[in-house]
């Protein structure tokens, strides 16, 4: 993951707390993407997606006066994005159906993709190895989903992962560990 310049972030926030509504345009510029990439990788609906996101920068906007910048903006903004994830898995869990023919699909693809790279690690490009991860993780509880994300697909480190889940690093290992044993039985046939 690049690193992020978080240098004008507090300055646009005291602007926008000042008066100036425009400064807070650059915030949402800057970090609209990656909020997106985390709000439809955890829900898989561009639409609903694309709302959240809005969501969480309208959320944003009306709680800037709280944000006390004792972490970065960036990992608040985290935090507001993977509360309205819950939110809406929340609001939604009964209309939202998964039927096993769907996942078949999905589990021979993912099985495909993995015996070939079992066997030719070396000749597997970086996105493809994302793919995987990507249509793995769909079978994962959220926090871990969101988790496995975060670290595998945008490139975050666990402690700043840590910080956007106000908890520990060697939580966060934990929880990837966790994760992969989980990925592993599910999908242990595929390993053989």
């Amino acid at each position: 993951m690049t690193p992020i310049d978080e240098s004008s972030d507090f300055l646009w926030i005291d602007e926008t707390l000042q008066g100036r509504v425009r400064s807070f345009s650059n915030i949402v510029l800057k970090y609209q993407d990656r909020i997106y990439t985390l709000v439809v990788r955890s829900i898989k609906n561009q639409e609903d997606a694309k709302d959240l996101t809005q969501t969480v920068f309208l959320n944003a906007f009306s709680n800037l006066k709280k944000f006390r910048k004792e972490c970065s903006l960036g990992t608040w903004l985290y935090r507001i994005a993977i509360n309205q994830v819950k939110n809406y898995w929340r609001d939604n869990k009964n209309k939202i159906v998964v039927v096993e023919s769907e996942l078949n699909p999905l589990t021979k693809e993912s099985g495909d993709k993995l015996r070939e790279l079992a066997g030719a690690k070396e000749e597997m490009h970086l996105e493809e190895s994302k793919q995987i991860v990507n249509d793995l993780i769909s079978f994962l509880p959220l926090e871990q989903k969101q988790i496995f994300i975060l670290y595998y697909i945008t490139g975050h480190t666990c402690r700043e992962i840590a910080d956007i889940f106000k908890t520990s690093a060697s939580n966060v290992k934990i929880q990837l560990y966790r994760g992969r044993e989980y990925l592993y039985g599910k999908f242990k046939d595929l390993f053989k």
